[in-house]
């Protein structure tokens, strides 16, 4: 039910769908490339929220499902797999929720914040059995982080999302799809 186009699969759809996840995830392996740690920093979020603001229908949850759970597998970081899912389930809600009644700049910085939802989830999953100053020498370094994550992704979207506008590629992409 999710494809359909008046009761025909779509192919083209679910090839587009593919080729997103594709994307992706590859920029989010070279994003990682540039980072060392044990932190996994996806700037993928920004695109993430362009392509669930552009792409209409509930396809692009799908998408976040799949390349957030991907990423974190190559990580090698199981454990922030549920977040992750949950993170972008509740990006794609909010954005199609309240696409009509917000600016997009302001929804896309909102979606930008659900980031900082890894810190409580890190905090009593991840971190419990640790002393309470490993613990809070972590929460800092997830914090840092988790704000360059986010500053990172917002300017992303609105890159994307200007240069989408001004070009009217967005229409056409609403259009086609």
């Amino acid at each position: 039910m999710i494809f359909l186009n008046k009761n025909k699969l779509s192919i083209k759809k679910i090839c587009i769908l593919g080729l997103i996840t594709a994307l992706l995830i590859t920029v989010s392996l070279t994003t990682t490339l540039f980072w060392k740690g044990k932190y996994v920093v996806q700037f993928t979020n920004g695109l993430y929220i362009l392509f669930c603001l552009t792409i209409p229908g509930i396809g692009m949850l799908i998408v976040g499902v799949v390349y957030g759970s991907m990423i974190d597998s190559i990580a090698n970081s199981f454990s922030t797999i549920p977040i992750t899912i949950f993170i972008n389930v509740l990006i794609f809600l909010i954005i199609k929720i309240s696409n009509k009644t917000f600016v997009q700049h302001i929804l896309a910085l909102f979606c930008c914040v659900l980031v900082f939802l890894y810190i409580p989830y890190q905090w009593y999953v991840n971190w419990n059995g640790l002393s309470s100053d490993e613990r809070y020498g972590l929460l800092i370094s997830e914090l840092i982080v988790d704000a360059i994550q986010l500053l990172v992704s917002f300017i992303i979207f609105e890159f994307m999302f200007l240069t989408l506008t001004k070009t009217k590629l967005i229409i056409k992409i609403q259009k086609q799809y």
